[in-house]
Parts: C-alpha cells; structure tokens; sequence
C-alpha cells in the first residue's frame, strides 16, 4: 500500500491530489496528510484556510505543515490568526497555547534576526500573552468570585465568564459592566 500511496503521490494532476487530501481530512488523517512532500499540500491548505476560514482543523494542519517544513515564520502567522479568531468555541486557555507556540515559532525563525518585521511581530505576540496573562488573571478571581457566592446572589455561569473574556479583548468593555456584581481592579505597571 504504502508503495502505491508514494507513486500515486508523484503525479502531476493537482486534481488528484486535491481529492487525496480533501479524503484525508474527511477521515481524520492529519498525520498522513502532513507526511505528504507535495508542492500541491501547501496551496491546498491554504486554499482551504481561505474557503473555510472558521474551520480550526484546516488552520491547525496549516500551521503544522509550515512548522513540519521549518517555516517558523509562517506558523507563528497562522498559529496568531487562530488566537486572534472571534466567534469560535476556543476558550482562554486554547488562546494562551497558540499564542505561546507562535512566540516559540517566531523565535525559532531565523528570519527574526535578519528581518525588523519579525522582530515587531515578536514584540506584538508578546504584548498578545501579556494581555492573556491579564485576562487570565481576571478569569481566575471571576471563578473564584462565582466559586464564593451564594445561589441566591445571581451565580456567573462558567461559559459567560469565557465570553466576557472574549468580549473584553474585543470591545474593551470595562469588567464592571460585563458583571456589575464583581469588584476588580486592575493594576497596571508602567
């Protein structure tokens, strides 16, 4: 089998290797997809990326095919996009990794040192997980706020506390309207 899969792999019909790797996704066969050294994969994948762009299973194979083949670059890009994704069912914790793994990306590039480019985005994905830092900070104490008070005081629901966060990063919404029954401060060093 294996012998087929490299000769057929050979082939110059980009039609054929689109429906071979449209097969693998369907069944869940990321592993085999990015084993595949086809000029074809990467524009398939972005091709992808672009049609379904919500779709975290095409993004996350597209970030790992470009960290597979060293292009640290590009994977910490995409692995940023993915952070960045409004509307997703992707908690703060999922944000914080692809955020770390992008600024471990970024920094295992050696277009970072010769590019200024890639130094700001370095500088932009660190300022990125500093906010995350903070945001977790805030997620923490709300948990612990929701943990301390009583049934009859309204209880925060675990998954609004998730989407405040998200709310926060994207429309800067002070805490205090998005639960008006939490005293937090935010302390923030200069």
């Amino acid at each position: 089998f294996e012998q087929i899969f490299e000769t057929s792999l050979k082939t110059d019909d980009e039609l054929f290797h689109v429906a071979l790797y449209d097969s693998l996704i369907e069944n869940n066969q990321s592993d085999t997809l990015l084993y595949i050294k086809s000029h074809y994969l990467e524009d398939y994948l972005k091709r992808c990326s672009t049609i379904r762009p919500d779709n975290l299973y095409v993004l996350n194979l597209l970030w790992k095919y470009y960290e597979k083949n060293q292009n640290f670059s590009a994977a910490a890009r995409v692995l940023d996009k993915l952070a960045d994704k409004q509307g997703l069912d992707m908690n703060l914790s999922q944000r914080i990794e692809y955020l770390s793994r992008a600024i471990m990306c970024i920094k295992g590039s050696e277009m970072r040192i010769s590019s200024s480019g890639e130094g700001e985005f370095l500088h932009e994905l660190e300022e990125k997980m500093e906010v995350a830092r903070i945001q977790l900070q805030i997620l923490e104490a709300l948990q612990q706020k929701k943990n301390s008070l009583s049934v009859k005081a309204s209880p925060i629901q675990t998954n609004s506390i998730d989407d405040a966060i998200n709310t926060l990063n994207s429309n800067f919404q002070p805490i205090q309207q998005v639960f008006p029954c939490i005293d937090v401060t935010l302390v923030v060093n200069v």
